[in-house]
């Protein structure tokens, strides 16, 4: 089995390796300078022509890696670096058909789940249906008996009859429980 730290320590060698390269440009600008003190030197000293044509070679080469090296792209290159590198791109491959594989499993026990989610989703809704329409009878009843008490002019509790039943009744918070769902769910909480 290969794991994903397997996977991500051989790509991450080969970036550390590429990364390398853009360390490289300030010494090779030493060089340069090196280089072109040697030139002047030689010059200075009325050196051959070939000591001076392999000095200024030299430069020349030097001058060519540092253009170079200024202008790579590091990221291209590592890609196009971890593409061609047939060992990793088989333990990547092995890696990813694995942790598919595995997908696959945990979308049973998802399925599961999203059916056990369902199912309370529905017996909530349903348990909310009936309550509101029990409150519906309840509130009718209470306003029967509020009616004949505003007929015999008996004084009635301010917000009503059941109102007054509040503390009796279980009282449910929807919005704390929509907050709570959200955050169940790894949604953002809606102040």
């Amino acid at each position: 089995m290969i794991t994903y730290e397997q996977v991500m320590q051989k790509i991450e060698a080969t970036k550390k390796r590429f990364m390398g390269v853009k360390d490289k440009i300030p010494q090779l600008e030493a060089k340069l300078v090196e280089l072109a003190k040697k030139y002047t030197d030689a010059l200075l000293d009325n050196a051959p022509d070939e000591k001076l044509n392999e000095i200024s070679g030299e430069i020349q080469r030097v001058e060519k890696d540092v253009d170079l090296l200024e202008h790579i792209d590091i990221e291209k290159e590592i890609r196009e670096n971890l593409s061609r590198d047939g060992k990793l791109k088989n333990m990547a491959e092995k890696f990813i058909g694995q942790q598919l594989a595995v997908i696959e499993e945990m979308l049973v026990e998802d399925d599961k789940l999203f059916n056990n989610y369902k199912a309370a989703c529905d017996a909530l809704l349903d348990a909310i249906k009936a309550r509101r329409e029990h409150t519906k009878k309840m509130a009718a009843v209470c306003g029967e008996i509020e009616a004949v008490k505003r007929a015999l002019g008996q004084k009635i509790p301010d917000g009503g009859i059941l109102w007054s039943y509040r503390g009796r009744r279980g009282n449910f918070n929807i919005e704390n429980l929509y907050t709570k769902i959200r955050g169940a769910a790894g949604l953002p909480l809606i102040p």
